[in-house]
């Protein structure tokens, strides 16, 4: 789902003050897109000039499939995702004390699909297996 920027910016404040120095927040953004990213190109603004007085919105983006894949908007995913920084050296249960259960719910409740260590991921220290 597209955010509101206000939104957006809502719960990045919300994130940001919940993070500990430990994982530090970074943004609130979208990824992992499936199949691609939707890609506008020519054809979409000649049809929505000749169709909508110029608007480019749902019903052209359903008309006319993505430049890349060709299929339409509505068959285009993506995960909305909390990017945070591992700022220090740390252990994994370090990490589990902060992405807790609740706070995995937290994240469903605002509708985020996960978290994703944008840098540091290579400071937590994982137990050696024997």
């Amino acid at each position: 789902m597209i955010r509101e920027q206000a939104d957006r910016e809502k719960l990045s404040a919300k994130y940001a003050e919940l993070l500990t120095d430990l994982l530090k927040f970074v943004k609130i953004d979208n990824g992992n897109y499936k199949p691609d990213i939707y890609t506008i190109g020519p054809r979409h603004v000649a049809h929505a000039a000749e169709n909508h007085s110029g608007m480019l919105g749902p019903a052209t983006t359903e008309a006319i499939g993505c430049s890349r894949c060709g299929l339409p908007m509505s068959k285009h995913v993506f995960d909305t995702v909390l990017f945070v920084e591992v700022t220090r050296e740390c252990t994994e249960d370090d990490v589990k004390k902060i992405l807790t259960p609740e706070f995995g719910k937290m994240l469903e409740e605002d509708e985020l699909d996960g978290v994703a260590f944008l840098k540091g991921y290579e400071l937590i220290k994982r137990p050696v297996k024997a």
